[in-house]
């Protein structure tokens, strides 16, 4: 398992925590949770790029193979993770008020946000319709018991370290397709 998936579960297991224990806490720390992580996975394909200049680009080849390179290899996933995060995020806090709340809580826009980008590309493709389908189990189990709304709060972070667990387990040969 590499280091930002490493590096993500932890992220993840520390904010279930903060969840768990101080939830008005956590709905005010949960942006610059978001902040931190994708600042750190940036700082991480930046020292990966390092590594990888000086490892074996260095003398053999020019600085554009080496942009395009490492632009492809380690910044692209990243910043794609960050677009579908952000524009989860977004819709989801465009749509949520047309729907008079129906869906989501305050705090559950960013920590969608915070699922899609720490499970990365092509992850976050395993948790969104992991999601949905965790999330169809927990309406049908509240509907079935008569519950009302189904809050979702608890299920978007776990449902994210398994998602990148399970992205873990399939042989990377399998998710080329997946890759830009």
């Amino acid at each position: 398992m590499p280091l930002a998936e490493k590096f993500s579960i932890l992220v993840l297991i520390l904010s279930i925590g903060a969840q768990l224990f101080g939830r008005s806490l956590f709905g005010k720390c949960v942006k610059p949770v978001f902040v931190f992580s994708v600042l750190g996975n940036f700082g991480y394909a930046f020292y990966l790029s390092f590594l990888q200049y000086h490892a074996f680009l260095q003398p053999f080849r020019e600085w554009p193979y080496f942009a395009y390179y490492v632009g492809w290899r380690f910044f692209s996933p990243i910043i794609v993770a960050l677009v579908f995060a952000l524009a989860a995020k977004f819709i989801s806090e465009f749509l949520n008020p047309r729907f008079n709340e129906r869906f989501l809580e305050k705090e559950e826009s960013w920590l969608l946000a915070l699922g899609v980008f720490l499970t990365g590309y092509p992850g976050f493709l395993f948790y969104i319709p992991l999601m949905l389908v965790v999330g169809l189990f927990i309406s049908a189990f509240y509907h079935f018991f008569g519950k009302g709304r189904a809050p979702f709060f608890y299920a978007w972070l776990p449902v994210a370290i398994f998602a990148i667990l399970l992205k873990s387990l399939i042989p990377q040969s399998a998710l080329n397709f997946l890759i830009i």
